[in-house]
């Protein structure tokens, strides 16, 4: 998903995801998952993410630790 990569790049002012992971493998998911993180963590961009993922709903402790 090249589009949501561009989104977080283009480094906007808020970062609005809503269930960015869903649509892709589990190998891909992963990586734009980690991806997200370290760049919202790195640019200290406010993150909000809408998911019923689990494991996606836990990247708000990562991003804010």
């Amino acid at each position: 998903d090249v589009y949501k990569r561009q989104a977080v790049l283009s480094e906007p002012e808020v970062l609005l995801l809503d269930e960015p992971f869903s649509s892709l493998d589990p190998e891909h998911r992963d990586a734009f998952r980690n991806f997200v993180i370290n760049k919202v963590k790195e640019s200290k961009i406010p993150c909000l993410i809408v998911t019923h993922d689990e494991t996606d709903k836990k990247i708000s402790h990562e991003i804010k630790n």
